[in-house]
Order: structure tokens, then C-alpha cells, then sequence
């Protein structure tokens, strides 16, 4: 984190786990280094309440964004 910050010019609010690989002491640092949210591999949409740390993420490619746009009406 020390690192894009230096090369961003400031902190990186979010996080995106690689290969979908984090579990409780990986929440715990990425809280402890200022993260405010992540995304983890798993699709589907985030209810009230998603921890900001285990954000599911709607991928946007190809003829799914329609079926993913559909849902979230």
C-alpha cells in the first residue's frame, strides 16, 4: 500500500483479492493499511449490510451485461 501511494500521489481506497485468496487475517490487514472496501471473485449484487471488504463484483463483458442489468431492476 505504501507503495501506490507513492506512485498514486494517494492511498488506494480499494482492494480487488487476487484469485479470490483472503480470508480473516487478510480482512484484518487490509483494514489495518486503510483500505476501505474490496472486491472478492464472487458475482452477484450487494445487499445492506455487505461488509465493504467482501463486495461481490458484476462483471461487465460481453452479452451478460444485459442479463446482469435485468436483474438489478
Amino acid at each position: 500500500s505504501e507503495a501506490l501511494t507513492r506512485l498514486l500521489g494517494a492511498p488506494p481506497p480499494s482492494l480487488a483479492f487476487p484469485y479470490a485468496k483472503y480470508d480473516a487475517s487478510t480482512l484484518i490487514a487490509a483494514r489495518q493499511v486503510g483500505f476501505s472496501s474490496a472486491v472478492r471473485l464472487s458475482g452477484g449484487v450487494n445487499e445492506p449490510g455487505t461488509d465493504p471488504l467482501q463486495l461481490n463484483r458484476i462483471s461487465l463483458c460481453g452479452h451478460r451485461v444485459w442479463e446482469h442489468l435485468e436483474r438489478l431492476k
